[in-house]
Protein backbone atom coordinates (compact mmCIF):
# COMPACT_ATOMS: atom_id res chain seq x y z
CA UNK A 1 0.00 0.00 0.00
CA UNK A 2 1.45 3.47 -1.20
CA UNK A 3 1.51 6.69 1.14
CA UNK A 4 -1.18 7.48 -0.86
CA UNK A 5 -3.44 5.29 -0.03
CA UNK A 6 -2.48 5.18 3.56
CA UNK A 7 -3.79 8.70 3.41
CA UNK A 8 -6.87 8.47 1.23
CA UNK A 9 -7.96 5.59 4.00
CA UNK A 10 -7.36 7.67 6.96
CA UNK A 11 -9.51 10.33 5.17
CA UNK A 12 -12.11 8.10 4.74
CA UNK A 13 -11.86 6.49 8.82
CA UNK A 14 -12.05 10.33 9.62
CA UNK A 15 -15.14 10.77 7.94
CA UNK A 16 -17.17 7.87 9.32
CA UNK A 17 -20.02 8.28 11.45
CA UNK A 18 -20.15 6.13 15.16
CA UNK A 19 -22.15 3.37 13.63
CA UNK A 20 -19.65 3.26 10.63
CA UNK A 21 -16.76 3.49 12.48
CA UNK A 22 -17.43 0.77 14.94
CA UNK A 23 -18.68 -1.32 11.94
CA UNK A 24 -15.22 -1.05 10.60
CA UNK A 25 -13.69 -1.96 13.83
CA UNK A 26 -15.52 -5.10 14.61
CA UNK A 27 -14.87 -6.46 10.97
CA UNK A 28 -10.65 -6.64 12.16
CA UNK A 29 -11.77 -7.56 15.83
CA UNK A 30 -13.71 -10.63 14.03
CA UNK A 31 -10.50 -11.90 12.00
CA UNK A 32 -10.30 -13.65 15.04
CA UNK A 33 -12.12 -16.67 15.41
CA UNK A 34 -12.85 -16.89 19.10
CA UNK A 35 -13.38 -14.34 21.84
CA UNK A 36 -10.23 -16.00 23.40
CA UNK A 37 -7.81 -14.84 20.51
CA UNK A 38 -9.36 -11.39 20.40
CA UNK A 39 -8.49 -10.50 24.16
CA UNK A 40 -5.10 -12.48 23.80
CA UNK A 41 -4.55 -9.82 20.65
CA UNK A 42 -4.02 -6.96 23.11
CA UNK A 43 -0.99 -8.77 24.81
CA UNK A 44 2.07 -6.14 24.52
CA UNK A 45 -0.25 -3.68 22.28
CA UNK A 46 -0.33 -0.31 22.83
CA UNK A 47 -3.40 1.71 24.87
CA UNK A 48 -4.25 3.41 21.86
CA UNK A 49 -5.22 0.00 20.27
CA UNK A 50 -7.86 -0.66 22.18
CA UNK A 51 -11.54 0.34 21.21
CA UNK A 52 -11.95 2.24 24.01
CA UNK A 53 -9.08 4.55 22.76
CA UNK A 54 -8.88 3.84 19.44
CA UNK A 55 -12.81 4.37 18.26
CA UNK A 56 -13.61 7.72 20.75
CA UNK A 57 -10.75 9.16 19.62
CA UNK A 58 -11.41 8.53 16.03
CA UNK A 59 -15.36 9.71 16.14
CA UNK A 60 -14.28 13.07 18.32
CA UNK A 61 -12.15 14.40 15.45
CA UNK A 62 -14.57 13.14 12.90
CA UNK A 63 -16.93 15.40 14.54
CA UNK A 64 -14.68 18.29 15.14
CA UNK A 65 -13.27 18.22 11.37
CA UNK A 66 -17.02 18.22 10.08
CA UNK A 67 -17.91 21.41 11.75
CA UNK A 68 -14.82 23.03 11.43
CA UNK A 69 -15.70 27.01 11.11
CA UNK A 70 -19.42 26.72 12.03
CA UNK A 71 -19.68 29.05 14.58
CA UNK A 72 -23.48 28.28 15.66
CA UNK A 73 -23.14 24.83 16.33
CA UNK A 74 -22.19 23.18 19.79
CA UNK A 75 -19.58 21.20 18.70
CA UNK A 76 -18.97 19.98 22.34
CA UNK A 77 -22.31 18.68 22.63
CA UNK A 78 -21.92 16.71 19.21
CA UNK A 79 -18.88 15.10 20.11
CA UNK A 80 -19.75 13.93 23.35
CA UNK A 81 -22.89 12.19 21.90
CA UNK A 82 -21.06 10.84 19.00
CA UNK A 83 -18.55 9.10 21.57
CA UNK A 84 -21.16 8.27 23.65
CA UNK A 85 -22.79 6.22 20.56
CA UNK A 86 -19.64 4.67 19.57
CA UNK A 87 -19.25 3.75 23.39
CA UNK A 88 -22.47 2.41 23.31
CA UNK A 89 -21.92 -0.25 20.53
CA UNK A 90 -18.37 -1.14 22.19
CA UNK A 91 -20.52 -2.00 25.18
CA UNK A 92 -22.86 -3.98 22.95
CA UNK A 93 -20.10 -5.91 21.67
CA UNK A 94 -18.58 -6.71 24.88
CA UNK A 95 -21.33 -7.38 26.57
CA UNK A 96 -22.96 -10.29 24.30
CA UNK A 97 -19.56 -11.54 23.25
CA UNK A 98 -17.98 -11.71 27.20
CA UNK A 99 -21.67 -13.21 28.17
CA UNK A 100 -22.07 -15.96 25.53
CA UNK A 101 -18.29 -17.18 26.18
CA UNK A 102 -18.72 -17.12 30.04
CA UNK A 103 -21.96 -18.86 29.99
CA UNK A 104 -20.42 -21.25 27.01
CA UNK A 105 -19.32 -24.30 28.90
CA UNK A 106 -22.42 -24.33 31.20
CA UNK A 107 -24.44 -24.51 27.57
CA UNK A 108 -22.30 -27.05 25.90
CA UNK A 109 -22.55 -29.49 29.98
CA UNK A 110 -26.43 -28.95 29.68
CA UNK A 111 -26.54 -30.50 26.00
CA UNK A 112 -24.41 -33.53 26.90
CA UNK A 113 -26.75 -33.85 30.18
CA UNK A 114 -29.53 -33.44 28.33
CA UNK A 115 -28.17 -35.87 25.94
CA UNK A 116 -27.64 -38.34 28.15
CA UNK A 117 -30.87 -38.40 29.85
CA UNK A 118 -32.99 -38.62 26.88
CA UNK A 119 -30.71 -41.92 25.89
CA UNK A 120 -31.55 -43.52 29.32
CA UNK A 121 -34.83 -42.83 28.72
CA UNK A 122 -34.87 -44.91 25.38
CA UNK A 123 -33.09 -47.40 26.64
CA UNK A 124 -35.33 -48.07 29.67
CA UNK A 125 -38.03 -50.46 29.22
CA UNK A 126 -40.78 -49.63 31.73
CA UNK A 127 -39.86 -45.82 31.84
CA UNK A 128 -41.53 -44.07 35.20
CA UNK A 129 -43.56 -40.88 35.03
CA UNK A 130 -40.37 -39.12 36.60
CA UNK A 131 -37.93 -40.53 33.91
CA UNK A 132 -39.76 -38.76 31.49
CA UNK A 133 -40.34 -35.48 33.04
CA UNK A 134 -36.77 -35.30 33.70
CA UNK A 135 -35.94 -36.02 30.48
CA UNK A 136 -38.71 -33.49 28.85
CA UNK A 137 -37.47 -30.80 31.36
CA UNK A 138 -33.26 -31.27 30.31
CA UNK A 139 -33.99 -31.03 26.68
CA UNK A 140 -36.22 -28.11 26.77
CA UNK A 141 -33.85 -26.51 29.00
CA UNK A 142 -30.93 -27.01 27.03
CA UNK A 143 -32.43 -26.20 23.73
CA UNK A 144 -34.32 -22.98 24.98
CA UNK A 145 -31.09 -21.69 26.69
CA UNK A 146 -29.01 -22.23 23.15
CA UNK A 147 -32.12 -20.35 21.39
CA UNK A 148 -32.30 -17.92 23.70
CA UNK A 149 -28.61 -16.46 23.18
CA UNK A 150 -29.11 -16.71 19.33
CA UNK A 151 -32.12 -14.95 19.22
CA UNK A 152 -30.28 -12.10 21.12
CA UNK A 153 -27.84 -11.73 19.08
CA UNK A 154 -30.22 -11.85 15.91
CA UNK A 155 -32.61 -9.39 17.18
CA UNK A 156 -29.36 -6.55 18.93
CA UNK A 157 -27.83 -7.18 15.45
CA UNK A 158 -31.65 -6.41 13.58
CA UNK A 159 -31.87 -3.44 15.72
CA UNK A 160 -28.56 -1.94 15.98
CA UNK A 161 -25.79 -3.29 13.40
CA UNK A 162 -27.83 -3.88 9.81
CA UNK A 163 -28.17 -7.47 10.94
CA UNK A 164 -24.11 -8.00 10.99
CA UNK A 165 -23.89 -10.21 14.22
CA UNK A 166 -22.01 -9.01 17.65
CA UNK A 167 -20.72 -13.03 18.19
CA UNK A 168 -17.46 -13.76 16.63
CA UNK A 169 -17.11 -16.55 14.19
CA UNK A 170 -16.41 -19.29 16.39
CA UNK A 171 -19.37 -18.37 18.79
CA UNK A 172 -22.20 -18.63 15.99
CA UNK A 173 -20.92 -21.57 14.35
CA UNK A 174 -20.81 -23.16 17.69
CA UNK A 175 -23.85 -21.71 18.71
CA UNK A 176 -25.52 -23.34 15.40
CA UNK A 177 -24.19 -26.55 15.94
CA UNK A 178 -25.39 -27.01 19.58
CA UNK A 179 -29.17 -25.99 18.45
CA UNK A 180 -28.74 -28.11 15.63
CA UNK A 181 -28.48 -31.19 17.78
CA UNK A 182 -30.93 -29.87 20.22
CA UNK A 183 -33.25 -29.31 17.79
CA UNK A 184 -32.65 -33.15 16.99
CA UNK A 185 -33.06 -34.10 20.67
CA UNK A 186 -36.60 -32.84 20.54
CA UNK A 187 -37.12 -34.99 17.58
CA UNK A 188 -35.80 -37.88 19.28
CA UNK A 189 -37.96 -37.52 22.08
CA UNK A 190 -41.02 -36.58 20.56
CA UNK A 191 -40.61 -38.96 18.65
CA UNK A 192 -40.32 -41.81 21.53
CA UNK A 193 -43.36 -40.47 22.66
CA UNK A 194 -45.38 -41.14 20.02
CA UNK A 195 -43.63 -44.69 20.28
CA UNK A 196 -44.46 -45.27 23.98
CA UNK A 197 -47.81 -44.25 22.99
CA UNK A 198 -48.08 -46.85 20.53
CA UNK A 199 -46.76 -49.65 22.88
CA UNK A 200 -49.65 -48.62 25.08
CA UNK A 201 -52.62 -48.56 22.40
CA UNK A 202 -51.21 -52.27 21.30
CA UNK A 203 -50.48 -53.64 25.04
CA UNK A 204 -52.84 -56.70 25.50
CA UNK A 205 -53.33 -58.07 28.61
CA UNK A 206 -51.50 -61.44 29.05
CA UNK A 207 -51.85 -61.98 32.94
CA UNK A 208 -53.33 -60.76 36.33
CA UNK A 209 -50.71 -58.31 36.43
CA UNK A 210 -51.97 -55.26 37.81
CA UNK A 211 -51.40 -52.75 35.01
CA UNK A 212 -49.13 -49.71 35.63
CA UNK A 213 -50.18 -45.76 35.74
CA UNK A 214 -50.99 -44.31 32.52
CA UNK A 215 -47.92 -42.05 31.84
CA UNK A 216 -48.75 -38.66 30.82
CA UNK A 217 -46.47 -39.05 26.76
CA UNK A 218 -47.19 -34.97 25.69
CA UNK A 219 -44.42 -34.27 23.60
CA UNK A 220 -42.60 -31.06 23.57
CA UNK A 221 -44.38 -28.21 21.56
CA UNK A 222 -41.50 -26.65 19.26
CA UNK A 223 -44.13 -23.79 18.66
CA UNK A 224 -45.12 -23.21 22.15
CA UNK A 225 -40.75 -23.33 23.17
CA UNK A 226 -39.99 -20.65 20.40
CA UNK A 227 -42.70 -18.44 21.45
CA UNK A 228 -41.28 -18.60 25.13
CA UNK A 229 -37.54 -18.36 23.94
CA UNK A 230 -38.71 -14.84 21.88
CA UNK A 231 -40.10 -13.41 24.76
CA UNK A 232 -37.06 -13.71 27.24
CA UNK A 233 -34.60 -13.13 24.62
CA UNK A 234 -36.44 -9.71 23.68
CA UNK A 235 -36.36 -9.24 27.57
CA UNK A 236 -32.49 -9.87 27.72
CA UNK A 237 -31.30 -8.24 24.65
CA UNK A 238 -33.53 -4.69 26.24
CA UNK A 239 -31.24 -5.26 29.70
CA UNK A 240 -28.41 -5.47 27.87
CA UNK A 241 -29.38 -2.84 25.61
CA UNK A 242 -30.14 -0.66 28.75
CA UNK A 243 -27.15 -1.51 30.73
CA UNK A 244 -24.73 -0.50 27.31
CA UNK A 245 -26.14 2.93 27.21
CA UNK A 246 -25.56 3.14 30.89
CA UNK A 247 -22.07 1.99 30.94
CA UNK A 248 -21.25 4.65 27.51
CA UNK A 249 -23.45 7.47 29.69
CA UNK A 250 -20.71 7.09 32.39
CA UNK A 251 -17.66 7.03 29.84
CA UNK A 252 -18.75 10.67 28.96
CA UNK A 253 -19.38 11.60 32.32
CA UNK A 254 -23.32 11.48 32.41
CA UNK A 255 -23.98 10.30 35.56
CA UNK A 256 -27.04 11.14 35.73
CA UNK A 257 -28.48 9.77 32.41
CA UNK A 258 -26.78 6.35 33.53
CA UNK A 259 -28.49 6.38 36.52
CA UNK A 260 -32.26 6.93 35.00
CA UNK A 261 -30.67 4.05 31.95
CA UNK A 262 -29.69 1.73 35.48
CA UNK A 263 -33.59 2.39 37.23
CA UNK A 264 -34.79 1.07 33.99
CA UNK A 265 -33.17 -2.22 34.55
CA UNK A 266 -33.75 -2.82 37.57
CA UNK A 267 -37.66 -2.07 37.48
CA UNK A 268 -37.42 -4.51 34.56
CA UNK A 269 -35.99 -7.05 36.87
CA UNK A 270 -38.59 -6.27 39.03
Amino acid sequence: MTKADERRLEKIAASLTPKEAFLLWMAEAHRHETFTEYVLSFKDQPSEQHPYRRLPDQVDASVRAAHRGEKHIDVETLVRHAVREVAFYIELHEALTGRVAAEWRALGLQLLLALGINRDLMQEKEPTQPDVDRARHWVVQAAGDLLLWQRVAEQLAARYLDGRTLLFPQQEKRLAECIETAEMLIAHFNDHMEWLRFLREEAKPTSRKKPGPVLELDPIDAGRLQTEVERAATSTAQQIVAMAKAEAAVFVHEAKLASQLLDGVWTGLG
